[in-house]
């Protein structure tokens, strides 16, 4: 679980780090719209606004994850 939650962490710093160079880091990739600095700064790696990313966890949920 250890190696596969530091692979996906890994994965999402690189992806950030490529959105940084080709200019789109910051950027929501569902609606365009700036991500929040607060929420850059708590989670650099995100790649939604708040919003979004609400809408995604609340339709995206996969089965035998916990949800509210």
């Amino acid at each position: 679980a250890e190696i596969s939650r530091d692979m996906r962490i890994v994965r999402e710093l690189d992806a950030a780090l490529a959105r940084i160079a080709d200019g789109s880091y910051g950027s929501c990739a569902e609606c365009g719209d700036d991500i929040g600095l607060q929420r850059l700064h708590a989670y650099p790696t995100a790649v939604r606004c708040i919003k979004c990313q609400e809408v995604h966890e609340k339709t995206h949920v996969h089965p035998g994850e916990p949800r509210l």
